[in-house]
């Protein structure tokens, strides 16, 4: 009786694999819902407080004008964008649109190239 050698990883290590740009892309769709989720509760909270009272009103249109404020803003738009952009070519895989492999990989590249020329349009439209 012949003994097997088991070859089988024991555990994944998920920092050594290499994964495809299209995993890449769907991974990043669901953190960016995870951000967008978080940026809407600080907009939200922006918008309560400005609608109590008039000072409030000007007192966030001032924490607004601060460039802080102006960054935190733009990465929620940078990341709306992005999400934005791959739920798209999720619904597109959906509908069996671009299904082969060199599509997926195509469609991820174009959501990358388009979430980058937005948070650099958005970047000027905020900070110029």
């Amino acid at each position: 009786m012949s003994q097997e050698v088991d070859t089988r990883p024991v555990n994944l290590a998920l920092t050594k694999i290499k994964f495809p740009l299209p995993a890449l892309v769907s991974i990043t769709h669901r953190l960016s819902g995870i951000g967008l989720f978080l940026g809407s509760l600080y907009l939200l909270f922006l918008l309560v407080v400005s609608l109590t009272s008039e000072q409030a009103f000007v007192e966030i249109a001032f924490l607004l004008s601060l460039n802080i404020h102006k960054f935190i803003v733009w990465g929620i738009l940078t990341i709306a964008l992005f999400h934005f952009f791959a739920g798209v070519r999720h619904l597109l895989l959906d509908l069996h649109i671009g299904t082969s492999l060199h599509r997926a990989r195509q469609s991820a590249q174009w959501v990358i190239g388009l979430a980058v020329l937005s948070f650099i349009f958005s970047g000027i439209w905020l900070f110029v």
